[in-house]
């Protein structure tokens, strides 16, 4: 979607854009059914599982947040895309030492995703 919606497209081509949100819906629900099938007919420890659960809702989070990237580098926006991108570290950050501080011991690893 990305490459073919930053070329010169029309405008009322343009609204297609939001096709990505339920794309990535569908791919990220089917990915967590098959982790979560395959992760529980074997008997991997358990950040094996939570960790392929948490990267289904992270794509799908990522995914969700496309069409807004688009219209940002259809714009040439770029500091807002710089503001963006820099409240999403920042965000990534404050989740990891929240997952670290409030996690039992024995999901630290999970903390980092």
């Amino acid at each position: 979607f990305r490459l073919a919606l930053t070329r010169n497209i029309s405008d009322e081509n343009w609204n297609v854009a939001w096709l990505t949100v339920p794309t990535v819906s569908l791919v990220a629900l089917g990915s967590l059914v098959w982790h979560m099938f395959f992760s529980a007919l074997s008997a991997e420890d358990p950040d094996y599982r939570m960790g392929g659960m948490l990267y289904c809702l992270a794509a799908w989070i990522e995914g969700c947040g496309e069409p807004a990237v688009l219209y940002f580098l259809r714009q040439m926006n770029v500091a807002k895309r710089a503001s963006a991108e820099g409240i999403a570290t920042v965000a990534k950050t404050v989740a990891t030492i929240v997952g670290l501080r409030l996690l039992d011991d024995n999901w630290h690893v999970t903390a980092f995703g």
